[in-house]
């Protein structure tokens, strides 16, 4: 599972007058970390609290060594494009980034409101795929078009949808998720309860990120395996989909009651005979099939090239 706490106030686009801080590289370990100001006053705010090390200030086009901060202060190279967008490059590392957007902050006046392009910027580092990220490049260059029209798909592009496996004990759902993945994510075993946990993978299905959650056999059960049935169904309800898988050498297994957007897979196609969506995690038989019909679900109606994406800010 992939899990993004979210960001600060300070990472929020703070900033002076129509200013606004943007967090360029993606938060987590790294060696450096990339920060952009942008927006009228740039350069006077990062002037300020910017010490040279060799005494002068990067003129336009340029870029200086030094520090950047209060009491607190980080090594920093400073980029200056011009007066109105500043790029700082500082030490790795989520809290390292942090003082110094908070830093900045501190230090700018109120907010002014975050645009269109200056949304698709900020949620730029956190897309999760090639095809997501393409579409936020296109909303910060003016695209044409019914942003509202799209706007299912802009929920999405820094955070995965959500699909949930289940279905009865011993169905191969484990099996169907490593066989989705690409590698085997979830402990398989012929004994059915196997799954307890609900255990995430993200996937990408025709470049959409889908996160797949692999849950507990539904039956009736008692103690633990009763609590990880019942955090399986609690965790389906909240999904943009579920897929119902049944074993195609045993009878049907209607979903419970109250699953009403589950979309129903057969899988062991390869050594049993019931009608359905077919698939076999075990040969691959019928995968291709089955992502197509996902995506189809989620994304019915996906946005051309250059189209304009209503954007929905996941960290605001």
């Amino acid at each position: 599972m992939i899990l993004r706490s979210p960001l600060s106030e300070a990472e929020r686009g703070l900033g002076g007058e129509v200013m606004h801080i943007h967090l360029l590289t993606p938060p987590g370990r790294s060696a450096l970390a990339s920060l952009a100001l942008t927006g009228d006053g740039a350069w006077g705010l990062a002037a300020r609290l910017f010490k040279p090390r060799a005494g002068r200030l990067a003129g336009p086009g340029h870029f200086a060594l030094g520090t950047l901060g209060d009491d607190l202060a980080d090594e920093v190279v400073l980029a200056r494009h011009d007066d109105s967008r500043v790029e700082i490059h500082c030490h790795g590392g989520r809290e390292v980034a942090r003082l110094l957007i908070e830093t900045l902050a501190r230090h700018a006046a109120t907010p002014g409101p975050l645009t269109h392009s200056d949304v698709a910027r900020r949620l730029l580092p956190f897309a999760l795929t090639a095809r997501t990220a393409g579409i936020l490049l296109d909303q910060r260059n003016n695209p044409a078009g019914d942003p509202a029209r799209y706007a299912a798909v802009g929920r999405h592009l820094a955070t995965p949808w959500r699909v949930a496996v289940l279905g009865p004990p011993n169905a191969g759902k484990s099996s169907l998720v490593n066989a989705l993945a690409g590698y085997q994510r979830s402990i398989v075993a012929p004994t059915p309860g196997t799954t307890r946990d609900v255990v995430g993978v993200l996937v990408a299905l025709d470049g959409w990120p889908v996160e797949l959650l692999d849950t507990a056999g539904v039956r009736i059960g008692e103690g633990l395996e009763a609590a990880g049935i019942a955090e399986g169904l609690a965790a389906a309800a909240g999904c943009d989909l579920c897929l119902w898988v049944e074993d195609a050498t045993a009878g049907p297994t209607p979903p419970p009651e109250g699953l009403t957007h589950a979309l129903r897979v057969v899988n062991k196609s390869d050594i049993g005979g019931r009608e359905g969506l077919r698939v076999s995690a075990l040969t691959g038989q019928g995968l291709e099939t089955l992502a197509a019909v996902v995506v189809a679900a989620l994304v019915p109606e996906p946005p051309p090239p250059g189209a304009a994406v209503e954007i929905e800010d996941a960290f605001a």
